[in-house]
């Protein structure tokens, strides 16, 4: 195996005995592609500018603070930053799952719950008359159960019959409207 290492403003051509480049300390700038099979570490930052492309299941791990953030710096009026999730199916069908957030943590017995997901789902996918399907569940008693339903016609709270209030609170009203369901 043979590498190219850019430092700074020379480039050395670098051969190492076992074939591996196990680290590299400098600014490197490589214009085309670069294919890495394995694992990118960057302890100052990463940029990209393009897109960036898994073949397979990726994660982003990180030890505290704040895991990822979108920032757009564009000062024009248009949205920014924006998140987009796109399932792009050859073969989309009505009923499609095309999407889902998963907050999971672990519980007192050190097991992963997940103790919300947000859940779309493509319900029509004729062309013309497309609908959707948006819901947010939550554990409630160790149980996933769907708190509120959106789709093409109607919206539903506490669809699965769950012993939960409904409550809404107002200016300075604590139960401005309040359904008990016990």
């Amino acid at each position: 195996s043979c590498y190219v290492v850019f430092l700074g403003s020379a480039v050395q051509t670098v051969v190492p005995p076992d074939g591996s480049l196990a680290s590299y300390t400098g600014n490197a700038s490589i214009s085309g592609t670069l294919g890495v099979t394995g694992a990118v570490t960057a302890s100052s930052g990463l940029d990209v500018t393009g897109a960036i492309t898994a073949s397979s299941a990726s994660s982003i791990n990180v030890t505290g603070g704040s895991a990822l953030t979108l920032k757009s710096t564009d000062a024009g009026s248009t949205a920014g930053p924006v998140l987009s999730l796109q399932r792009d199916s050859a073969s989309p069908a009505d009923n499609d799952l095309i999407g889902k957030i998963i907050f999971s943590a672990d519980d007192d017995g050190g097991n992963s719950v997940d103790y919300a997901t947000v859940n779309i789902k493509a319900t029509d996918v004729s062309d013309g008359s497309e609908d959707g399907e948006f819901d947010i569940s939550t554990v409630v008693g160790g149980t996933s159960r769907s708190r509120i339903r959106m789709d093409g016609t109607e919206t539903i709270i506490n669809e699965n019959s769950v012993d939960v209030d409904f409550r809404v609170e107002g200016n300075g009203k604590e139960n401005l409207l309040k359904v008990d369901a016990g």
